[in-house]
């Protein structure tokens, strides 16, 4: 007799971990992460309370979000990542980033790797700039993925248990991959 498989629970689809996106990330990517940028900051307080380091729940379950800024020669960059699990690299993320970078080369190939959503694009597939659609880190992510096994402890401390994260943010942030977070 054939174990019985329940097909909700078979065909979830997962984030990517985080070492996963990192070991994909190209080298010249990973080179500009450590001389273009400083180490990303984490808010102790969300900016304006809308976004910053919390627990949580969607979809794929219960997880703790953490907000970044970067400094690099281009300008401050936000960065988020959602950790499914535990606060570590081997853990399943979901990561966005206001950089121009993440924009036209990731956004929506992380998005079909359900490690993202499309905010900012127009939801094309990048055929230009990744046609394979391989899903990796800008520069912002890589750095926050080298600093993150030194910081668990701090990101678990800061963080704050909500009900509805997403309460006080726009429409189209509240959107992410067609359902209503």
């Amino acid at each position: 007799m054939a174990p019985f498989i329940c097909h909700s629970c078979y065909f979830k689809v997962m984030p990517l971990p985080y070492r996963s996106l990192a070991l994909l990330t190209p080298k010249n990517v990973q080179g500009y992460a450590a001389s273009t940028c400083g180490a990303p900051i984490m808010p102790k307080v969300a900016p304006r309370g809308r976004l910053g380091t919390y627990k949580g729940s969607d979809q794929y379950g219960g997880f703790t979000q953490v907000q970044y800024i970067t400094t690099c020669t281009d300008g401050p960059r936000s960065s988020i990542v959602r950790f499914y699990g535990k606060v570590a690299i081997a853990t399943p993320v979901w990561v966005w980033c206001s950089c121009p970078y993440f924009l036209f080369f990731l956004e929506v190939a992380l998005t079909r790797r359900k490690s993202s959503a499309v905010v900012n694009s127009n939801g094309r597939l990048p055929i230009v700039r990744n046609p394979r659609l391989i899903p990796y880190l800008c520069k912002h992510l890589f750095n926050i993925y080298r600093i993150i096994p030194g910081q668990s402890q701090r990101i678990l401390s800061v963080a704050i248990k909500t009900e509805a994260p997403f309460r006080k943010v726009p429409a189209k942030l509240r959107k992410i991959g067609g359902l209503l977070v």
